[in-house]
């Protein structure tokens, strides 16, 4: 039965230095050879995730918290802030800061 693999990027995939190990690249595309899609999970967005990442071979991303989702190079969902949303929030950390 093939499965569907989500994995964190910063301290699971990537150390706090950004470095990705050999092994977690083989084991991603031994995964993926065997049928499995892997995906990344991640805080980050699209444009944070460097190429080194994206060349070992994944299916997609969710990022930016759960705002952005990736499959296989089209975007599925990708959700901003309204102007509306981002104004009353500043007018309201605004208010609230001492």
């Amino acid at each position: 039965m093939n499965k569907i693999i989500f994995i964190d990027v910063d301290g699971t995939l990537v150390d706090y230095d950004n470095v990705l190990p050999v092994s977690a690249v083989e084991a991603i595309r031994k995964a993926r050879a065997n049928g499995h899609k892997v995906y990344i999970s991640t805080g980050r967005s699209r444009a944070e995730v460097y190429q080194e990442i994206w060349d070992i071979g994944l299916d997609g991303m969710i990022g930016g918290n759960g705002s952005y989702v990736e499959d296989n190079g089209q975007v599925v969902m990708h959700q901003l802030l309204t102007t509306e949303l981002m104004s009353s929030s500043i007018k309201r950390a605004e208010k609230n800061t001492h």
